[in-house]
């Protein structure tokens, strides 16, 4: 996870670079529908803020640095010239049930995982962080909120 996330790390100061520099990059997207960066960068997303809430709350670890970029990029696509105000929702919230079932994979796993309670709040004030201004992008570029891979669905909706 660590090496995985320190790549998105990457790619996020890249994107942040080209896509502040050159705002037209933004609306291109994948020929794959249901392929998008923006959902891709969702997923990953997600997972830094579940693996930040429950497993290494490290405020210098990969995932810790990740989230940082990752959130610095969904703010620096609020300043392209097209964007405006998103719906204001602040898009789908955090699923408990969902992040229950998440919590007992990676708590077997991590043996110094936080206590489920204020795991679960982490990850409601993590995903707090970034959610409205993904939703927003995802408004401005036309992005539905699911990611695909062939024939799978993955909802990010929550719901």
């Amino acid at each position: 996870m660590a090496a995985a996330f320190a790549d998105w790390e990457r790619w996020c100061d890249d994107v942040f670079d080209t896509h502040t520099a050159y705002p037209m990059l933004a609306l291109f997207r994948s020929r794959q529908p249901g392929q998008h960066w923006l959902t891709g960068l969702a997923v990953v997303l997600d997972a830094a803020a579940l693996n930040l809430a429950i497993a290494d709350p490290s405020p210098a670890g990969p995932a810790a640095r990740l989230w940082r970029r990752a959130t610095r990029l969904l703010q620096g696509l609020e300043r392209l010239p097209a964007a405006g105000p998103g719906s204001g929702d602040g898009g789908p919230g955090a699923d408990e049930a969902r992040f229950r079932g998440v919590y007992e994979r990676l708590a077997g796993l991590a043996p110094s995982s936080r206590p489920y309670a204020e795991a679960w709040e982490a990850y409601r004030r993590l995903r707090t962080a970034y959610a409205p201004e993904l939703v927003a992008a995802t408004e401005l570029l036309l992005v539905p909120l699911e990611f695909r891979h062939q024939t799978s669905r993955l909802d990010l909706t929550g719901g």
